[in-house]
């Protein structure tokens, strides 16, 4: 939880240096800690560093509630409207599906969901000893009673146990539907960033105060949790200074380039801003609150529907099951149309304290559609998990409105649940005129761990740009959606680019130092930012 100053009153942390309050060059500074908070992971590392580390950004708190059910499934409601609605949508997908095989010369397989739900209705595991299995999973001993447990010992802890999983960051902004107020997020927020700073790069807590840290917010912000975080920073966690950077422009100095229409699909939000010289124009932000995690949810239905073998599967209240899926999506995914014919796949399902159990299963077009999410992102409407949290062993939540301390944007109501290739469209012809929509409709860079790397995505995004051009830009043909620069993962770009910001000179005219923080909060603050506030 926030440190608790010596009156018993939430304050900033007391453990280190008082100095470092009074005078930040009291004592020479030690470096600069990048820090890129994200839905599912935390990417935390010292500017030097050449990748970060990616952390779950997950905590298990011990708890005396009962434990969330690991059998029930938020998805196994089969009501005539969901599934009327999703057979619809299905189906929509299936004719574009059907029309790419046809225009890449390729014949769909005759009886292919026959034979593949055959094959998987007889399918029998295989059972690995564990002198056998290589990626043998080191299950969290939660008899050891430690009040908390952060990153994978999180995800490794048995569901049954008395430990609850929360995400402090649900959708790109604090998680409100598991917790009460800010302050409890804040809390979590300062026990996974600490754990990771002491753990991951082996700074003491006591040297926190001299060392500085590059923020890495949104593109389409909440200003007062941005300001939550920056207190967070400096006084939770007593570091000397801050310095915050949108994603986007932190993208362009990684890249190395002056002007792009970035696009950022994360775990559970994209994201699409144009970018001119560093600074992104404010009028072409664009978010919608889906991302890699409801393919993953799009993935699991139609596998269930196709008699997966593994009928344990609840990937909605076990972790273990939830990172078997995303493995599969991570594996399997594909938009090459090459791909879709039937084949056989193989997986692992590990449970705590159970053998391993290895599983062959056919697919056909199962993970080309369900890579097709973000085109549809209808589906996501009767998919239980998107009107609460896709949390794993999240506590359910009422649909009522967020509390105050939670606001939305007004730019992110009406894209929620738009296309992907809708939002970059609305993106780019609100960036000015013609000859600067051209330009960017030629330089469009995909970043984040959503979709960035799934085979031929890129090319897919655009073909559907070309025919969603809006009517005074159809004389643009060139639409190119350009790889990660210098192959740099398109996960980490965000992180390297705010640690290049970091070196550069004008950094030096950025910096919050944490005593000005507190005298003056967001006075005279816009001076110190590269992006309008």
């Amino acid at each position: 939880m926030p440190a608790t100053a010596s009156d018993g009153t939430n304050g900033p942390a007391t453990d280190h240096d008082p100095t470092a309050q009074v005078n930040p060059g009291f004592l020479e500074p030690l470096g600069t800690i990048i820090i890129h908070p994200g839905s599912r992971f935390l990417r935390i590392g010292k500017s030097t560093d050449i990748f970060p580390h990616a952390i779950e950004h997950v905590i298990a708190r011990k708890t005396k509630a009962a434990a969330t059910s690991e059998d029930s499934n938020p998805l196994d409601s089969n009501s005539p409207d969901r599934e009327t609605q999703l057979t619809h949508i299905f189906d929509q997908m299936d004719i574009e599906l059907r029309q790419r095989l046809k225009d890449a010369k390729r014949r769909p397989v005759n009886n292919a969901l026959t034979m593949v739900t055959n094959f998987n209705e007889k399918a029998q595991p295989e059972l690995i000893s564990d002198h056998n299995d290589p990626y043998k999973v080191e299950w969290t001993d939660v008899k050891r009673q430690e009040p908390y447990y952060t990153d994978t010992p999180a995800t490794a802890a048995p569901c049954r146990s008395e430990y609850v999983m929360r995400w402090p960051i649900q959708r790109g902004q604090f998680n409100w539907r598991d917790y009460t107020s800010m302050h409890a997020v804040l809390g979590d927020l300062e026990t996974i960033w600490a754990d990771a700073i002491e753990h991951e790069l082996g700074i003491p807590r006591a040297q926190f105060h001299r060392w500085s840290a590059v923020l890495v917010i949104p593109d389409l912000y909440h200003r007062h949790q941005v300001e939550a975080l920056m207190n967070l920073v400096l006084n939770y966690l007593g570091l000397r200074r801050i310095l915050i950077q949108q994603e986007a422009a932190c993208v362009t100095f990684g890249a190395g380039i002056s002007s792009a229409c970035i696009v950022d699909v994360g775990a559970q939000k994209t994201s699409a801003v144009c970018v001119e010289d560093g600074y992104c124009l404010p009028t072409t932000r664009v978010q919608a609150q889906y991302g890699g995690d409801d393919i993953s949810l799009v993935l699991a239905e139609l596998l269930v529907r196709h008699s997966f073998p593994y009928t344990e599967f609840s990937y909605l209240n076990r972790a273990y099951d939830w990172q078997l899926l995303n493995d599969l999506k991570e594996k399997y995914g594909t938009l090459n149309e090459a791909d879709v014919t039937v084949q056989v796949y193989d997986f692992v399902a590990r449970v705590p304290y159970q053998v391993a159990r290895k599983y062959r299963f056919k697919v056909y077009d199962e993970p080309y559609l369900a890579s097709m999410t973000l085109f549809y992102p209808k589906l996501l409407e009767y998919l239980a998990p998107f009107s609460s949290s896709t949390s794993v062993s999240a506590t359910p939540a009422a649909s009522s409105p967020a509390p105050q301390w939670i606001s939305q944007p007004d730019e992110l109501a009406p894209y929620k649940l738009q296309p992907l290739d809708t939002i970059i469209t609305h993106c780019i012809s609100h960036s000015g005129p013609e000859d600067r929509c051209k330009r960017y409709y030629a330089n469009i860079i995909l970043v984040g761990g959503g979709c960035a790397l799934t085979p031929l995505f890129a090319n897919f995004l655009e073909s559907r740009l070309l025919r969603a051009r809006p009517a005074h830009l159809q004389g643009i043909e060139k639409i190119q959606v350009l790889p990660s620069p210098r192959d740099l993962d398109p996960r980490v770009l965000a992180w390297k680019g705010a640690s290049v910001l970091s070196k550069l000179d004008i950094a030096g005219e950025m910096w919050i130092q944490g005593p000005e923080w507190n005298e003056l909060g967001t006075k005279n603050f816009k001076n110190r930012l590269l992006f309008f506030w």
